[in-house]
């Protein structure tokens, strides 16, 4: 079976979307938000299908992830960008 990388990668995404669950809290900290970290995986494909060139570059794509998702914590920055 042959499949291409955007389907493969929207797949993953479904998977993801599917398997975890939004209700999620820390003890007492900021509330952690599973729909920001998934929709942060899906603005992190379609960064780097604008520019590939950040695939190799974590920090560009952390300050870029951060800079379009003010309101994420670098928890859940790590997260979208291990999941991806």
């Amino acid at each position: 079976m042959k499949t291409t990388i955007p389907k493969l990668r929207k797949m993953i995404r479904k998977v993801i979307n599917e398997s975890f669950d939004s209700s999620y809290e820390d003890d007492g900290q900021e509330e952690y938000d599973q729909e920001r970290v998934n929709r942060m995986i899906m603005l992190l494909d379609d960064l780097l299908q604008e520019n590939p060139e950040l695939e190799y570059d974590e920090d560009a794509v952390f300050h870029a992830l951060q800079g379009m998702v003010p309101d994420a914590n670098e928890e859940e920055i790590a997260e979208a960008m291990a999941s991806f």
